[in-house]
């Protein structure tokens, strides 16, 4: 798979957390991805939705919340850290996501697996 392909659409489930286990999707475009996240057993609905850009103005890519049901900035942090590493634009949306179960720790592992389904899509061949 490469960032030549048009679109690659990749599901993953994450059960590395005691709380619950994590289901998603990474769609990936040349230029943009969008990752969905929700705890599994739960309804598939579309809940919080943050998106982050690079800039040349800037190191950091700039993000902002569009729907926010948990009032945090964790999902935002994470949109710029992946936008900032692969120069493209990130929209992240996940459901079913509880401020108690969205901790420090899932949002660990949900970047270490999202670095490693982007890295399949967008490192050069």
């Amino acid at each position: 798979m490469s960032a030549n392909s048009e679109c690659c659409v990749k599901d993953f489930i994450i059960n590395e957390l005691e709380s619950s286990n994590i289901i998603g999707r990474c769609t990936m475009m040349k230029k943009s991805c969008h990752i969905w996240y929700g705890t599994q057993g739960n309804e598939c609905s579309f809940g919080s939705l943050v998106t982050a850009i690079p800039t040349k103005f800037e190191k950091m890519s700039i993000g902002t919340v569009l729907i926010d049901e948990n009032e945090n900035n964790q999902q935002n942090d994470l949109s710029k850290k992946l936008s900032t590493k692969y120069k493209i634009q990130v929209i992240i949306s996940s459901s079913g996501i509880t401020e108690s179960s969205n901790d420090d720790s899932m949002m660990l592992v949900l970047h270490k697996k999202m670095c490693d389904v982007l890295n399949e899509y967008y490192t050069k061949p």
